[in-house]
């Protein structure tokens, strides 16, 4: 954010939304269907200025994913003009020498008598703009300020940097300022049903909400988990487990008079069963105890077998 003027101040609001309609002199807006920033974003910048010139110019520089299109002055509050950057620029803060700029928005709004000077933009979120989901997971990154506390060299203020880019189209040719960022509300919208804010930076004051307010550069991120995603995973993990150990059952059921056969040689008739067990000759009686113990254990390992399976599938998932 760039001011011709030094010694600006700005507040700020950003909310987004689905969609949006601008006609001469209203804008209205969609209701904001989506857990992350996408649709429309709307940006209301108020500059607060010590002196008073009659004008100001100001300059928003937006990287790839915060560019926009159909950018448009909402409510008749200044004019906006949206070009791409020029090559060279140059700035003793290091944060924005740095800075890779896909797109400025930039224009001349009127400063009232109080000293303050109003511009609201609006515009669509680049469709190339998405957050994938991972284990459940939509981890989002909102927006960061630049530059951040500490980054300007100026001792007096240790907010503001000078920016120079000579050959820029329409704001190149003089020197640039950036304000001191006070205030600032950003608003994405409702949580969704089913998701729980896993982690939040700042942390969000209502957990239903994806909102905060915010004192000077601030950077803001969160990471959403979808409890029910999480929930049929469980689910299915505790079925395989189920399903397995069942069919270890079945198993030691099914072969278990094959083994006794195996174990105790030919059959021995029920006579000479019963002159065993009076003459106390217990393995001949009980031969398939140790063998049982084998196919529960290899039944026990198949449940661990498909219990790994799944949640490896649920980990690869896209």
């Amino acid at each position: 954010m760039l001011t011709d003027q030094p010694g600006a101040r700005a507040s700020y609001s950003i909310e987004y939304s689905s969609g949006s309609f601008t006609s001469p002199g209203q804008s209205s807006f969609e209701a904001g269907g989506e857990s992350t920033p996408v649709g429309v974003r709307e940006l209301d910048l108020t500059f607060h200025l010590l002196s008073g010139p009659r004008q100001l110019r100001y300059a928003l520089l937006l990287n790839t994913d915060a560019s926009v299109y159909n950018a448009t002055a909402a409510q008749g509050f200044g004019n906006l003009e949206a070009t791409p950057p020029g090559r060279e620029l140059s700035s003793p803060c290091p944060s924005i020498n740095s800075f890779h700029t896909a797109q400025v928005l930039s224009g001349v709004i009127p400063v009232d008598a109080a000293g303050e000077a109003q511009v609201k933009v609006l515009g669509g979120i680049q469709r190339s703009v998405h957050y994938p989901e991972a284990d459940e997971r939509i981890r989002v990154s909102v927006l960061t300020f630049l530059p951040p506390i500490g980054d300007a060299p100026s001792s007096s203020d240790e907010t503001r940097c000078t920016v120079a880019v000579p050959e820029w189209e329409q704001i190149g040719g003089r020197t640039w300022f950036t304000p001191t960022i006070g205030t600032g509300y950003v608003n994405v919208g409702q949580v969704p049903a089913g998701d729980i804010v896993e982690s939040a930076n700042p942390p969000v004051a209502n957990p239903g909400k994806l909102a905060w307010v915010l004192h000077g550069p601030s950077s803001v991120s969160y990471t959403l988990l979808d409890t029910s995603r999480q929930n049929d995973d469980t689910f299915r993990l505790t079925l395989a487990g189920i399903t397995a150990a069942l069919a270890a059952s079945i198993l030691v059921a099914l072969i278990a008079p094959y083994l006794q056969r195996t174990a105790t040689g030919p059959e021995v008739p029920d006579s000479a069963s019963a002159l065993a067990t009076a003459a106390g000759d217990v393995s001949r009686v009980s031969p398939t105890s140790k063998p049982r113990a084998r196919i529960f254990t290899l039944g026990v390992a198949l449940g661990a077998a498909v219990t790994s399976f799944w949640k490896s599938r649920r980990h690869r998932r896209p």
